[in-house]
Parts: structure tokens; C-alpha cells; sequence
């Protein structure tokens, strides 16, 4: 997701860092956002609607899914609400993927009503890790009904995603040589299984890399040079598909708590934590344990 100038926030909000997404919350938004790394969902806990345009249309309803790589403005009237990004590594991301144009779907289900209490506590920020992944988990799941039907994928994607993993550095020619494939043959079932084009699967690969490490005591330089960026700017760019921001604003910001449990609870620079606090690492927050 990447949010454009002009971008306003209220409190409360809150960034969760989960394995297979992110979820934000908020009291007020307005703004721009557009990611090819992540699918969107919106859940208003409000009386007011969420407001969606793209490429001319504009969608009003309580929850909404959103295409990878659609631009769209959202607005929201004041009230709690909730923005939920999935990973290329949820289940649930290509079919996403297979939204209609212009890629915003409204969708019919209640998800206020079914998580209620569960999104009150990620928007006042009370959530531990195992209920924000149970939460991603069982919004997900509630919407699946209502997302495209796709076909099953090519069961070579599998393994050429786990020699994705264990070689980092792979080339699509390596990669379509090792299935004895074109590669145009291999971008094209690639693509069909992931969502995906092999080249900005990769580019999550490496973000995701890179998000592990977010609370490890790292700068942000060292933590982008060991995921294969060239420089924090670039993984800045890259980040912000992500969270919305550049690394630096976020964890610097005393408008957004951000919530990271791979290794440490982040808490904003200046911020309180309720636990001890660990070595605060150059470029990034400071770190607290939940």
C-alpha cells in the first residue's frame, strides 16, 4: 500500500506485522493507496460507510475487497475501522487477484457483526499475537464465499516457490530450465498459481525477508543490505507497499503503534510500553517485549 501526501490520520492507530498480512486500524482516513505486493480488505465499525473510488467509480459499503495493484482513494467518516492487507503467501491472494475490473468488490457478509470484539481490540491495540492471527485468519475466511472462483494451480508452482525460498537468487531461466519449461511457459503458470509474475514475487520475498528483521536490533540500513537492497531508499519504496509509509516515518511516528511479534513488540519512539524495554536500534524504534 502506498499512501500519498495528504494523507491524514486520527488515533487510535495501530500497525500489526503478522506472517501473512498486516492490519491497520484507525478512527479517520483519507487517502491514495496502490500495492502489487498485497490484497486489501476494509471493515468499518461504524455507522458511516467506507468510501472507495477507482478508475472512475466510486463503491460506498460497511466492507470492501480490493484487487492487487488497483489505485484507489479511500475515505472514512469518523468511527473505528479496520484495513487488512494479505501477503502473496495467504491462501487466499490470487483469488483476490481474479476481482473484476476495476477491482473493487463490496462485499455482503457482516464482518462487523462477526468480529466485533476482536476488531475493538486491534483498534484500541489490546491484541496478542496468536488473536491478530486468528483475526487475519477468520476475516479471511468469512469473505471467501464472496471472492472469484479460481482454477486449482499447476503443482510444479509449489516446489518452484520453495526453490525460490532456498535459493534466493535463482534467475526465471534457472527456474524454467529446472522444470524442463519455456519460460514463457513458466511465467505464465507461475503467474496462474501465485497471482503473481515471477519477478515481483521475488520483490516480496525479499520484503518479507526484510519485515523479519524489522525488530531484531538492526538498523534499517544493515537490515536492508542483508535482504539485497541496494539502499534504505529503495527498500523504503518497497516498504511503503507494505505499511502505507517509509520504515524511518513509521517507527519514528508518535501517531502510529506498531505491533511486531516475529521477535519484539515495536512501540514508537517516545512512546510508553507496558514491559521492559530492550537496546534501541539506530534508524528503527524502540523495541519492547510484549
Amino acid at each position: 500500500m502506498t499512501i500519498a501526501q495528504g494523507t491524514t490520520y486520527t488515533h487510535r492507530n495501530n500497525l500489526y506485522l503478522l506472517n501473512d498480512g498486516v492490519i491497520f486500524t484507525c478512527s479517520q482516513f483519507h487517502g491514495e493507496a496502490c500495492s502489487t505486493l498485497t490484497a486489501t480488505i476494509v471493515v468499518a465499525r461504524s455507522d458511516w460507510p467506507i468510501k472507495v473510488s477507482a478508475a472512475g467509480s466510486m463503491y460506498r459499503a460497511s466492507s470492501l475487497a480490493i484487487r492487487p495493484g488497483v489505485k484507489h482513494a479511500t475515505s472514512f467518516g469518523v468511527g473505528r475501522h479496520v484495513y487488512i492487507r494479505l501477503t502473496p503467501s495467504h491462501p487466499l491472494f490470487r483469488r483476490f487477484c481474479a476481482i473484476r475490473a476495476p477491482g473493487v468488490l463490496p462485499l455482503d457478509c457482516n464482518l462487523d457483526g462477526m468480529f466485533a470484539p476482536e476488531l475493538d481490540s486491534a483498534y484500541w491495540g489490546t491484541l496478542q499475537r496468536h488473536d491478530a492471527e486468528r483475526l487475519l485468519r477468520g476475516i479471511a475466511a468469512g469473505i471467501a464465499g464472496e471472492l472469484p472462483a479460481i482454477r486449482v494451480a499447476d503443482a510444479r508452482i509449489d516446489r518452484a516457490k520453495r526453490m525460490l525460498w532456498e535459493r534466493p537468487d535463482c534467475t526465471a531461466e534457472e527456474l524454467s530450465s529446472h522444470f524442463g519449461l519455456s519460460i514463457y511457459r513458466m511465467s505464465h503458470l507461475f503467474k496462474s498459481a501465485t497471482g503473481l509474475p515471477i519477478k515481483t514475487y521475488r520483490r516480496w520475498q525479499r520484503m518479507h525477508a526484510a519485515t523479519a528483521q524489522l525488530s531484531s536490533g538492526r538498523s534499517l540500513t544493515e537490515i536492508a543490505t542483508a535482504a539485497g537492497y541496494t539502499d534504505l531508499s529503495h527498500f523504503g519504496r518497497e516498504f511503503r507497499e507494505l505499511a502505507g509509509m517509509s520504515p524511518r516515518s513509521l517507527f519514528l511516528s508518535d501517531q502510529i503503534r506498531v505491533f511486531h511479534w516475529r521477535h519484539k513488540q515495536i512501540a514508537p519512539a517516545g512512546g510508553r510500553a507496558e514491559s521492559t524495554s530492550q537496546a534501541r536500534p539506530k534508524g528503527a524504534a524502540q523495541v519492547f517485549a510484549p
